[in-house]
């Protein structure tokens, strides 16, 4: 069997520099994370299981994590900040079947 001689890949003269294709904001796949996170905040509130908020809390940073700097938005920041304080208000405080009330409404309790 002949031998192929083939050139050496690790020859200086073959290294190119990488190019980085910028790729534009409406061809980004959709954040399946931020939509996770919704779905477990809407069964969070709906259901009281505290495993759905945790899983909320879970999806959300996941979510603000793998965003691209380019691409943070405070709107979106804040959302899912206030997102992960209502599913552990109304799952984690509520006490003894009574649902939770602001403090400053206190003409709506009974």
């Amino acid at each position: 069997m002949p031998l192929i001689s083939r050139p050496d890949p690790r020859d200086e003269k073959r290294i190119t520099a990488l190019k980085v294709i910028p790729v534009p904001v409406e061809q980004l796949p959709p954040d399946y994370y931020a939509l996770l996170a919704l779905m477990f905040a809407f069964a969070a509130v709906l259901t009281k299981v505290k495993m759905h908020s945790w899983l909320t809390f879970l999806f959300c940073v996941s979510s603000l994590a793998n965003q691209r700097f380019s691409c943070t938005d405070l709107k979106n920041n804040l959302a899912f900040a206030a997102l992960i304080v209502l599913t552990f208000v109304s799952t984690h405080l509520n006490i003894a079947g009574q649902p939770v009330m602001a403090p400053i409404f206190p003409w709506l309790r009974k």
